[in-house]
């Protein structure tokens, strides 16, 4: 981990502002996209169950 922070580092030098965010999503799996597809699949089970609501 400590290499690959490194090599971030050196190679994005605002990386530091970022790190907490990134080795989050490194450590979890847990990414934008991935939370995108959940809202996605959320959003579509709301509509079909709740097809009058808006």
């Amino acid at each position: 981990m400590h290499v690959f922070k490194a090599a971030v580092r050196d190679s994005l030098p605002h990386v530091s502002t970022w790190w907490p965010q990134i080795l989050a999503a490194i450590t979890t799996g847990v990414t934008n996209a991935a939370s995108e597809g959940i809202n996605r699949a959320i959003n579509t089970d709301a509509v079909h169950l709740y097809p009058n609501a808006l």
